[in-house]
């Protein structure tokens, strides 16, 4: 399976386009996965409303090469996504989205007209009516799966607020990955093309609270996992979860030799099996910061087990975390825009003398 990796070192609209096309025509060319006529879903992570600048979402300039693409094709494009938290219009203005449908003719969804239940699953049924999808993720790491790249990104596939059912019934971080591949699987066939932006990536605690790394790369593959396997090379993380339990094909990279890079991983240690009974207590535990909080209780709205509650505390009211409750999915350290909620060591690490004994991520 072919994963072709293109130098791009900056967010200049025609720079970002030559490398977008590049990394598809070592593919074998848009053509090969657009066809004249087809509507087209275009999936970018936009996991929260952060300007572009923020780094937490894919950027516009990579959504906008990838439509002028598809447009070229005689395919109509749309650009989609069913987030958390923030009303559709305010997203896709603030993350660039609206300007770029505006500016190349393409449409914008919510996702959100229709559910379909599938097993375990309760998907985005929007997504069904389109002939392709066209997956468009951010490099970055993750608090809870340690990386976040093509695979994971298909996480906001899932209809409105039943995302966060999967993170009470799938609380370890490696049966959780193993609930995201059971994702990958069913939309395996109506994802044509994965198209990666690593120009600006993020490290440490990530998804939204980590530290911008210039990885200066665009990536593009038909296979989500092997383009997963080989960000995660190039960015030297191992053990991913998600990657351990997957069934990954023979891969071959193409395009430019690109140097790899030292992710930092995020600081939170991950429960194994050895100490399912006690895990939460060696996990980081979310704590809000109130000098950084701004009470939009963001993260009340994103905790699926109830665990935050608000507290008086002179004039203002902030959210407060019952950590008895808390069951370490970190879903309101992913969402908080302020980076007001930090990650504290478990409190029963300090007795652990074997660093081997657990998963690091």
């Amino acid at each position: 399976m072919k994963v072709s990796v293109v130098k791009c070192s900056t967010y200049d609209e025609e720079k970002v386009y030559a490398a977008v096309k590049k990394s598809i025509d070592l593919l074998g060319g848009i053509d090969k996965f657009v066809k004249k006529g087809q509507k087209v879903l275009i999936k970018p992570n936009l996991l929260m409303a952060a300007k572009p600048n923020k780094h937490v979402t894919t950027h516009p300039a990579v959504v906008g090469a990838i439509v002028r693409l598809v447009n070229q094709c005689g395919a109509t494009a749309t650009i989609g996504d069913n987030p958390f938290g923030t009303k559709f219009d305010t997203l896709v203005d603030k993350t660039g989205m609206k300007k770029v449908a505006d500016r190349y003719g393409a449409n914008l969804s919510s996702l959100y007209k229709k559910k379909r239940a599938h097993k375990q699953f309760t998907l985005c049924g929007d997504v069904f009516d389109y002939d392709a999808v066209i997956n468009v993720p951010k490099l970055k790491t993750h608090v809870l799966t340690k990386f976040t790249g093509a695979v994971k990104n298909l996480y906001g596939l899932i209809f409105g607020m039943t995302k966060f059912k999967h993170h009470v019934k799938h609380k370890n971080p490696v049966n959780f990955s193993k609930n995201v591949l059971d994702l990958h699987h069913i939309f395996k066939d109506k994802i044509v093309l994965n198209i990666m932006d690593g120009i600006v990536g993020m490290d440490g605690n990530g998804p939204s609270g980590g530290n911008l790394r210039h990885t200066n790369i665009i990536m593009a593959s038909s296979d989500a996992l092997c383009m997963d396997k080989v960000a995660c090379d190039l960015v030297s993380l191992d053990r991913v979860p998600l990657l351990q339990h997957a069934t990954i094909p023979k891969i071959s990279v193409v395009g430019d030799k690109v140097k790899p890079i030292k992710f930092k991983s995020p600081n939170t240690y991950k429960r194994i099996m050895l100490f399912v009974t006690f895990q939460r207590h060696f996990m980081d535990r979310p704590v809000i910061v109130e000098k950084k909080c701004i009470s939009c209780m963001q993260c009340i709205r994103a905790c699926s087990v109830n665990t935050i509650v608000k507290v008086k505390k002179g004039k203002r009211t902030y959210p407060f975390i019952v950590d008895r409750k808390c069951i370490r999915c970190y879903c309101c350290h992913e969402h908080c825009p302020e980076k007001a909620i930090t990650l504290k060591k478990g409190k029963l690490r300090h007795l652990v003398r074997i660093k081997a004994w657990f998963h690091t991520t």
